[in-house]
């Protein structure tokens, strides 16, 4: 135990050095001489230098809650805090099937604590909208079950705790890093109040759908001990595709407001350049992310009759007609090209390929620090941190390439803008706003790019426009 304390010390003391290392905000006297003279003539050299200041920190907070969230998870499983976390569940499982009536105490219980986290996290701004009834409809049912299957109840409870003391763990970065910096770099618009009803509404959906998936995925474990990475990895594919549905109708609107685009003429445009594309039955919107930042942006989003484009109420105000043309175009490409069903396609083959490793790998891990861990067999709801850790390394090493995938799919979306709009001009001042709104750090460095970036650096965005001949149409 004391040799485990001693190596804990250090690795900690270790991590507080990298921490510093990574996380500092420079100062000041950033060398422009990488940044084209083209970006340079139109935006300030402040704004250049802020653009860069954040984009470093970006960097170094990336790789530090990286090593972050693994220690955490390390944590939990080497000091043997799952399979207390899995003792208590059950504790408290067999303390709700003691109620007199388990279910009705359950789903009662369930739908008031949803309900009141619904009202709490509403603002004025924001008010309860009808995905926050859903959810809280949901949980109810989700408590229902639990209160007749002791076994799902022991599962829920976990999940549950885990999650709480991984979100409080993980909270003082969060404000840090959401609150904080943002606020420094004046990007942000939020209140704390505000900024911390988003995070715990987040919190409480983000929960919703663990303790349905989990425990499902676990029951399919238990019962397919040979192939259940192929089981879960197929039934993730009609999920996936759920969300994309389900969730800009019901999740969206619980953060922000949508409306139909006031400015009729613009959105006339963008319908029509919507048809010319290939795009029939969307429904362009507006939303008020001003009150959440200074950012811009716009996207197109959701599947079949959940499909709309949404357009950012600062983007309307701080960008031509003609730049946000170029914009809906880009996001209009990837539509059209099927990115979203491609993006479906490579994630559902790596999350089988990385599934079918920790099914193969996962095994000696437990075998060998199963009296530490405090479980003995993958399908013990108690391995879930162990799964989390080998997922989220994996898919860590694998950033490059799936970043590489994106910004491939990117650059193929500005090259649609350009032929859809044949308007060069308006694209490359809309790329110089994109730096100038966002801090978007024009040219990074090469190794930045190649492991973090998911999409093109602004200048060669901006060098593209500026060189490419759009296709007759």
């Amino acid at each position: 135990m004391m040799k485990r304390v001693i190596l804990s010390a250090i690795l900690l003391l270790g991590f507080l050095v990298f921490s510093i290392a990574t996380t500092k905000i420079g100062k000041g006297g950033i060398d422009l001489k990488n940044v084209s003279p083209e970006i340079t003539s139109v935006l300030s050299p402040d704004k250049v230098e802020q653009a860069i200041l954040l984009s470093d920190f970006k960097a170094g907070w990336y790789f530090f809650t990286t090593v972050f969230d693994v220690l955490v998870l390390a944590g939990i499983l080497w000091f043997g805090f799952s399979g207390r976390i899995k003792n208590l569940s059950e504790k408290l499982a067999d303390w709700l099937h003691r109620q007199r009536s388990p279910l009705a105490f359950a789903a009662s219980l369930g739908l008031v604590l949803a309900l009141a986290l619904s009202f709490a996290t509403a603002t004025d701004k924001h008010p309860v909208e009808t995905g926050s009834l859903v959810f809280a409809v949901l949980w109810g049912v989700v408590a229902l079950f639990a209160g007749r299957h002791r076994n799902y109840a022991v599962k829920v409870f976990y999940i549950l705790i885990l999650s709480l003391a991984i979100w409080l763990i993980g909270l003082p970065l969060s404000y840090y890093r959401g609150f904080v910096i943002e606020h420094h770099f004046n990007l942000s618009t939020q209140t704390f109040g505000n900024w911390l009803a988003d995070t715990i509404k987040s919190g409480y959906i983000g929960a919703l759908f663990m303790t349905v998936l989990i425990p499902f995925a676990y029951w399919g474990i238990s019962r397919r001990a040979k192939d259940w990475w192929l089981w879960i990895g197929i039934v993730a594919v009609p999920i996936m595709i759920l969300v994309l549905v389900v969730g800009p109708v019901f999740v969206s609107p619980m953060f922000n407001k949508f409306e139909p685009l006031k400015d009729e003429v613009l959105a006339q445009r963008i319908l029509g350049m919507a048809e010319k594309a290939g795009i029939s039955g969307g429904r362009v919107y507006q939303v008020d992310m001003s009150e959440q930042t200074q950012e811009v942006n716009a996207y197109v989003t959701g599947l079949f009759g959940s499909k709309r484009i949404v357009l950012w109420d600062t983007t309307i105000k701080k960008m031509t007609p003609d730049e946000i043309a170029f914009v809906m175009a880009h996001e209009m490409g990837h539509y059209v090209m099927n990115h979203i069903w491609i993006g479906i396609g490579l994630f559902s083959v790596i999350f089988l390929i990385l599934l079918f490793i920790i099914h193969k790998s996962i095994g000696w891990f437990i075998h060998r620090y199963s009296e530490s861990f405090g479980f003995a067999a993958v399908s013990d709801i108690a391995s879930l941190p162990l799964l989390m850790l080998m997922f989220s390394l994996m898919m860590f090493l694998l950033d490059p390439l799936t970043n590489g995938f994106s910004r491939r799919i990117e650059h193929d979306a500005d090259r649609f803008a350009l032929d859809l709009t044949r308007d060069n001009t308006s694209g490359v001042s809309a790329f110089i706003k994109l730096a100038n709104e966002n801090l978007s750090n024009p040219s990074p460095s090469a190794f930045i790019e190649f492991w973090q970036y998911s999409h093109p650096p602004l200048q060669k965005r901006i060098e593209f426009c500026r060189g490419y001949t759009p296709k007759s149409n």
